[in-house]
C-alpha cells in the first residue's frame, strides 16, 4: 500500500493549481551591471551590496535576525473546575439518579467551557472553542438520557451498570478531550473520535512550534473522518480545517521500507503534515518564492497542455500549414514553448519523446502504490512526472532525492508540509538531507531561529559549559522547542558529571 499521509488525486491537481497562481516570478537582473561587477560587489559586502540587495528586491541577509515567536502562557483551562465535579460522580442507585447526575455533570461541564475566556486560559480562541463544546455538550447530554432509557428497557439493573460503565469512559474522555484543546488552543470536533485516538492528537501537538496552533491567528479545527484507503488526511487552509482519516491515525510504521524514518509513527507524521499545511499558507508569497523560486527553481507543467500543443505543431509540419496562432496567449501553447526553452531549443519531436517516456498519464494506477521517481535530467534541469504534472528543478543539487523524499515531490503544495513534518519528527536526518542554504531557509523563514551562532547564542543564553555543545548540535535542529531541549539536556548532564580534579 502506499504510505499514509497522501491526498487525493484530485486534490493534488488543486494543490498545484494554487501552487502555480501564488507563484511570484524572480527579480529581474540589474539593467546596465556586468555580471562580473556585481559578483565583485556581493562577495565584498558593504554599500554596494547593500544597494545591489535593494534594487533587486532581495533583503533576506540584510534583515534583523529573526527573534524567537512569542505568545500568551498556557493557562489552566476549564479542566480543572470539571475534574473536581468528575471526582464526585458516584455510581446511581435509580434511573431518576442516574438522570440527575447526568444534568450535574453537564451543568458544569457547559458552565466551565461557557465560561473559558482568553483571559483565564491564555487560549486566544478560547470563546470559540468554549461555544463549539458547548454546543457538542448539550448534544451529547440528551444522547447519554437516550443512552439510558434504552439500556434499561427490560433490564432495569444490568442496564444501569452497562450505562454507568459507558458514562465513565465519556467523562474521561471528554474531560481530556477538552483539556486538550485549550493547551493547544485548536477545536477537536468530537464526532467519530475514539478514545485511543487522543493519544495520537497529544503526541502530535506536543512539541509542536509555538505559531503552529497555539498563537495561530486563525482557529484550526481537526475532526475525524473514515477510510479513504491510503490517505492520511486533507486539508482546507483557507478555513483552518483538518480532517484525518483512517490511515493517518495509526500506530504503524510512516515509510516502513525506509531505515531512516524508523520508528515514526503514521499518526504522528500525518497529523503534523496536515498542520504544515496551514503554516505554508500562512506564508507571504514573498517568503514562499524564498524557496520554491530561489532556491529549488521548481516548474511544473500540464502534460495534457504540452502534448495538445505539440500534436498541432506535429499536424501543421506534416501538411505544411504555417499559422500565427502559436504567438497567441493560449495557455496549452505558452506551456509548450516554455518547456522547449527548458530543455534547449529542441524539435517539437523531440520535446514530445522526451514528455512522453515518462509514461502516460492516464495508465497510472491509483488504486496501487505509488512508483518511485523516475528523473531525467536535461540542459541542467531535474524532470520527472506525479500524474499529469511534468515538474522539474533547476537546481538539482538542493533537492533531496531519496525515497522518503517521494511524497514531497508529488507537488509544491506537498513538499512544504512533508518538510515540516520530518523537521520536527525527524531534525537530524532532516538536516542531512537538505543544503546548509535551504535548512537556513527553514529555519530563518518558517521556524524563526537564527542561524548566526554569535545571534542564537545570545537569544538563548545557554551555560558557558554547555555552549560549544549546544552551538554543534543547533546546526541540527529546526525549532525553538528542540533548542530548548537540548539546552536542558546538556545541562542536565554537565551538572551529572563530576568536576575535573584541579
Amino acid at each position: 500500500m502506499p504510505e499514509p499521509g497522501r491526498t487525493t488525486a484530485q486534490h493534488q491537481t488543486t494543490a498545484e493549481d494554487v501552487a502555480v497562481a501564488r507563484t511570484v516570478a524572480l527579480a529581474p537582473p540589474l539593467a546596465g551591471l556586468p555580471n562580473r561587477a556585481l559578483a565583485r560587489a556581493l562577495a565584498a559586502g558593504g554599500p554596494e551590496a547593500a544597494r545591489i540587495a535593494r534594487l533587486s528586491g532581495r533583503h533576506a541577509r540584510l534583515q534583523r535576525a529573526p527573534t524567537r515567536p512569542t505568545g500568551p502562557a498556557r493557562g489552566a483551562g476549564p479542566g480543572a473546575d470539571l475534574d473536581a465535579v468528575s471526582k464526585q460522580l458516584k455510581r446511581p442507585a435509580s434511573a431518576a439518579a442516574a438522570r440527575k447526575l447526568i444534568d450535574q455533570w453537564f451543568d458544569a461541564a457547559v458552565k466551565a467551557v461557557g465560561g473559558a475566556t482568553a483571559a483565564s486560559t491564555g487560549a486566544s480562541h478560547a470563546a470559540e472553542i468554549g461555544a463549539t463544546d458547548v454546543q457538542e455538550l448539550e448534544a451529547d447530554r440528551a444522547e447519554q438520557k437516550d443512552g439510558l432509557v434504552s439500556l434499561m428497557k427490560g433490564r432495569p439493573g444490568p442496564g444501569l451498570r452497562d450505562w454507568w460503565d459507558s458514562f465513565e469512559r465519556y467523562v474521561v474522555r471528554k474531560r481530556r478531550e477538552i483539556a486538550l484543546e485549550f493547551r493547544h488552543n485548536l477545536a477537536i470536533d468530537a464526532a467519530n473520535v475514539r478514545d485511543q485516538e487522543l493519544g495520537s492528537y497529544e503526541l502530535a501537538l506536543e512539541g509542536m512550534p509555538l505559531d503552529a496552533t497555539w498563537t495561530s491567528p486563525k482557529l484550526i479545527t481537526i475532526k475525524r473522518g473514515g477510510n479513504r484507503g491510503d490517505i492520511g488526511g486533507e486539508t482546507d487552509a483557507a478555513k483552518g480545517e483538518i480532517e484525518m482519516f483512517d490511515a493517518g491515525m495509526t500506530s504503524s510504521p510512516y515509510k516502513s521500507k525506509c531505515p531512516a524514518l524508523g520508528g515514526l509513527r503514521s499518526d504522528l507524521q500525518s497529523i503534523r503534515h496536515e498542520i504544515g499545511h496551514i503554516v505554508d499558507d500562512r506564508l507571504t508569497a514573498k517568503e514562499r518564492s524564498g524557496l520554491f523560486d530561489d532556491i529549488l527553481d521548481w516548474r511544473f507543467h500540464l502534460i495534457q497542455n504540452i502534448t495538445l500543443a505539440g500534436n498541432e505543431r506535429l499536424h501543421r509540419a506534416r501538411n505544411n500549414t504555417v499559422e500565427v496562432k502559436d504567438e497567441k496567449p493560449v495557455p496549452h501553447n505558452r506551456q509548450f514553448l516554455d518547456l522547449v526553452q527548458e530543455l534547449g531549443a529542441l524539435t517539437t519531436r523531440t520535446v514530445m519523446e522526451f514528455v512522453q517516456s515518462f509514461g502516460e498519464p492516464g495508465a497510472d494506477d491509483h488504486t496501487k502504490p505509488m512508483p518511485p521517481i523516475v528523473t531525467k535530467e536535461r540542459h541542467g534541469r531535474l524532470y520527472w512526472r506525479r500524474g499529469y504534472m511534468l515538474h522539474s528543478i533547476g537546481h538539482p543539487a538542493e533537492l533531496p532525492r531519496t525515497k522518503e523524499f517521494d511524497y514531497a515531490m508529488t507537488a509544491p503544495a506537498e513538499y512544504f508540509p512533508e518538510l515540516y513534518a520530518y523537521a520536527i519528527n525527524r531534525p537530524e536526518f532532516l538536516a542531512g538531507a537538505i543544503s546548509k542554504r535551504q535548512m537556513r531557509w527553514w529555519k530563518e523563514v518558517v521556524f524563526k531561529v537564527p542561524t548566526d551562532p554569535g545571534e542564537l547564542k545570545r537569544q538563548l543564553q545557554p551555560p558557558a559549559n554547555v555552549e560549544a555543545q549546544l552551538l554543534a548540535d543547533a546546526e541540527k535542529l529546526f525549532t525553538w522547542e528542540q533548542l530548548d531541549a537540548r539546552v536542558a539536556e546538556l545541562t542536565r548532564a554537565a551538572a551529572a558529571t563530576p568536576a575535573a580534579a584541579p
